[in-house]
């Protein structure tokens, strides 16, 4: 079908397990990728001189939407790896053309450290000046701990940039991409065009302390393939996509994820 897409048409179908471990396909329609595109060119600063390191799985959507699209419709260019391999993109990193951009989940992190302190002293200070040329190394899909964060700056001077995103959301927040204003255990502001809340259980909002981060805004998908009920489900009354993620927001508006409103899944690669 070459007929002329709509901003509402599926541009994506990305599956999902969620909490309950039953995949669900997420329909992501070619408005939310367009936007999730132009909110992090703004807020990472990307230019068509960067060049990604891409090194994460295509069926996901950190590697397809946040790290490849983010590239490809801002201009940049990418530099695709089969696989992750910690040596390689170390390699990168201290290479002839290196790469400007990064993006890592946090077991991907572990594994470049693992690498990083099996090698020689003449090694790691060549792979330590290429990393510290990066301009921005991110990290997303699961909490970072602060340890990592840390290990990270003791190489590079700086942390990574540490945000929030979900397959049916996109990113919704992220640190900024000024170093001095990243805060380590912290997944930074809602984006632009994101709207967040915190409500209690009985779905009032919550001005103070904890509650569950719902969202809302033009990067939330269409909803879930097939399933009518599961949709519904996921959204309250105003369009509010309930994330089922446990979080407070500083008075600044920094939001720090919590943990779960459930949890009956084991990630056993980390």
């Amino acid at each position: 079908d070459v007929s002329p897409r709509q901003g509402d048409d599926v541009a994506l179908l990305l599956y999902t397990s969620g909490t309950t471990g039953k995949p669900k396909g997420a329909m992501i329609t070619h408005a939310n990728v367009a936007i999730q595109a132009q909110l992090l060119e703004e807020a990472w600063v990307w230019q068509t001189t960067d060049l990604l390191l891409h090194a994460l799985p295509l069926h996901h959507l950190h590697g397809l939407g946040i790290s490849l699209m983010t590239s490809v419709l801002s201009g940049g260019a990418t530099r695709m790896l089969s696989k992750f391999d910690a040596r390689r993109v170390w390699e990168e990193f201290a290479g002839q053309n290196p790469p400007t951009t990064y993006m890592a989940v946090p077991t991907m992190y572990q594994k470049l450290f693992e690498a990083f302190d099996a090698a020689d002293e003449a090694t790691q200070k060549r792979w330590a000046a290429g990393a510290k040329k990066l301009r921005l190394a991110t990290s997303g899909s699961a909490a970072l701990p602060v340890t990592l964060a840390e290990r990270w700056r003791s190489i590079t001077g700086w942390v990574p940039l540490e945000r929030f995103g979900m397959t049916e959301i996109g990113v919704g927040a992220s640190n900024p991409i000024d170093p001095l204003g990243r805060r380590p255990g912290s997944v930074g502001k809602p984006l632009r065009t994101v709207e967040s809340r915190l409500v209690d259980e009985a779905g009032n909002e919550v001005t103070s302390g904890t509650g569950e981060l719902w969202i809302r805004g033009p990067s939330v998908f269409k909803g879930y393939l097939g399933l009518e009920k599961a949709t519904r489900e996921a959204f309250a009354e105003g369009g509010w996509f309930r994330t089922g993620d446990v979080a407070e927001i500083s008075a600044d508006g920094y939001v720090r994820l919590l943990g779960r409103t459930s949890v009956d899944i084991l990630k056993s690669g980390g």
